[in-house]
């Protein structure tokens, strides 16, 4: 009851700001803002309530993108793309159409929006996508009712939480087309891979993109934030000679191409990650391995973000005709451990969207204002072991009433509760020659030669053509690729087709030592989903088990790269 008296309150209080909100003076909002006031006067089927929430958010995004291998472009494109997505809410903030999977039609539905600054066609679109919007939100929202209506559930938490609206108005930001210049040393880049025979397939990328992100809502929230981002990436892929197919990649994030670094920088890193795949090439098969792993480097963030970070996020199981089975509801495993240990209790865990760099390194998963329009806020998720709270959007589930301005939807689907920045902190950490150490003295504690330390994860998916190559979305452990042995007198001896073997996000509490230096992970939660980083210290474990890679191989290459069997000169 006090929750529905809060939405009325709000509802009365964004009705007045709306009156009083000043007529746009950028076509595109102006467009969204005619269409909104009209939709919430004049949208009405028989026998159908008014929506009592109507959102537009309107991604008008400008990138670049350029690939090279061995020496030469292979891609050099741009786009140019606006993608409206279109939420209207029928009901009220107890029970609306949101939140239901057994329906024909989606809450949200995407358009692609006319380039040029025209409002007659941008409203035309903006119209079209309204009324499809509303007459599927009425049909969701009957069957909806229909499956309630033979159930019951108690203590059923409301459908849409209840927020102050958000007004803040940035200056439009318009990308500049990349420099010439850059084509040429993304070509010289990629040109590096010619000293190493061993690499049968590499190429270097360079991304850039300036997105101009516009919401408006009955609530009252206007908002026009901006983003930019620069990206360069390399991969390379090796075949061991049981035919194994092992691929990496290595990127640099920034928030605008002047920030990257170096020519010289980036070539000495393409160097050591080359010899690094060229010596998996020829590294031994390993055996099955029980005993303490050290991860540290890309490894350490990147095995948060695959055991961690899905289960920090506080999405709540759409209702369905049939209840999901568990292995389906994709549902935290933390959800229900408020206020209990998850983590060593040495471990502090932040999400941060606010911050734009961790210890002098870029953090790009930053926004001002969520895919909803709630404020950003800095969120203690884990204190001293022990987890607080979940990141939320603004659908409430069982506990948490309210956003923590964490509804993220990126260019396509509806918000969800995602990371931002997530930054882990080790309240005791060790260096990395003192952790090597530890790792080898439990070791040998164990009966074991040798300890394993792992410095990355694979992030490249198997199959995938060049021109989609990227981050795998984070729904499961990613395989090791980087692994290495660690004898007592320092020597490390690469290894390669380990996999892991039983490890979740209750394997974390297992974690005995962490370091004092952050390592950074960054890329997309999902495909056309948002970015976002991970920052956390290398950690060791006391006893995991690898497990030899018996999966079968592709056959090795029959014929060698005609370049080195005759290179021209160069």
């Amino acid at each position: 009851m006090k929750h529905s008296l809060f939405c009325v309150v709000v509802t009365l209080l964004a009705l007045g700001a709306r009156a009083q909100t000043p007529t746009a003076v950028d076509p595109l909002m102006a467009a969204l803002e005619a269409e909104l006031s009209r939709s919430v006067d004049g949208l009405k089927l028989d026998g159908v309530e008014r929506p009592y929430f109507i959102l537009y958010a309107v991604n008008d995004t400008d990138s670049q993108r350029i690939d090279a291998s061995f020496g030469a472009v292979r891609n050099n494109s741009r786009d140019r793309m606006r993608t409206l997505r279109t939420e209207v809410r029928v009901g009220s903030h107890d029970l609306d159409n949101s939140g239901f999977a057994g329906g024909r039609f989606p809450l949200f539905t995407p358009r692609f929006l006319p380039l040029e600054d025209n409002v007659m066609a941008l409203r035309h679109e903006i119209w079209l996508a309204t009324d499809e919007a509303y007459k599927s939100a009425a049909e969701l929202l009957a069957q909806k009712k229909g499956v309630l209506a033979g159930r019951v559930e108690p203590d059923r938490p409301p459908d849409f939480s209840c927020e102050e609206p958000s007004v803040s108005i940035d200056s439009r930001h318009n990308a500049r087309p990349i420099d010439a210049r850059w084509v040429d040393r993304v070509k010289r880049l990629s040109a590096l891979f010619r000293a190493y025979p061993a690499v049968q397939e590499s190429w270097v990328s360079l991304f850039a993109s300036a997105t101009n992100t516009f919401l408006v809502s009955s609530e009252g929230s206007r908002i026009l934030q901006t983003n930019q981002l620069g990206h360069l990436w390399f991969r390379a892929s090796v075949q061991a000679p049981n035919g194994a197919v092992l691929s990496l990649e290595k990127g640099l994030w920034e928030l605008d191409l002047a920030s990257l670094p170096s020519e010289e920088q980036v070539a000495g890193q393409i160097r050591r990650f080359a010899e690094e795949m060229s010596a998996l090439a020829s590294a031994p098969a390993a055996e099955n391995y029980a005993g303490p792993v050290l991860f540290v480097e890309q490894a350490a963030p990147a095995l948060f973000g695959d055991l961690l970070e899905p289960h920090l996020r506080g999405s709540r199981p759409p209702l369905t005709p049939q209840p999901l089975p568990a292995a389906l509801a994709q549902e935290s495993e933390l959800a229900s451990k408020l206020g209990r240990a998850v983590l060593p209790d040495f471990l502090d865990v932040v999400d941060d969207p606010l911050s734009g760099r961790w210890n002098g390194e870029a953090l790009v998963g930053g926004y001002a204002f969520d895919d909803e329009g709630i404020p950003a806020q800095k969120v203690t998720l884990v204190e001293k072991g022990v987890l607080k709270t979940l990141l939320m959007s603004r659908r409430p589930r069982k506990g948490i009433a309210q956003s923590n301005g964490h509804g993220r939807a990126g260019s396509a689907g509806p918000p969800e509760p995602q990371a931002g920045n997530i930054i882990i902190k080790a309240l005791q950490g060790m260096s990395e020659e003192e952790l090597k150490k530890e790792l080898v003295r439990r070791a040998l504690a164990h009966g074991l030669s040798f300890g394993v330390v792992i410095r990355a994860l694979s992030n490249v998916a198997p199959q995938q053509p060049p021109m989609q190559a990227g981050p795998l979305p984070r729904q499961r452990v990613s395989p090791p690729v980087l692994v290495s042995r660690v004898y007592p007198d320092g020597r490390e001896e690469p290894v390669r087709g380990l996999i892991f073997g039983d490890l979740s996000v209750k394997s974390l509490r297992e974690i005995v030592a962490a370091g004092k230096k952050s390592w950074i992970d960054s890329g997309w939660s999902r495909p056309g989903g948002p970015v976002s980083s991970m920052a956390a210290p290398s950690v060791l474990f006391d006893e995991l088990e690898l497990e030899s890679d018996r999966s079968p191989q592709a056959r090795p290459a029959l014929l060698s790269n005609p370049y080195f069997e005759s290179p021209p000169a160069r």
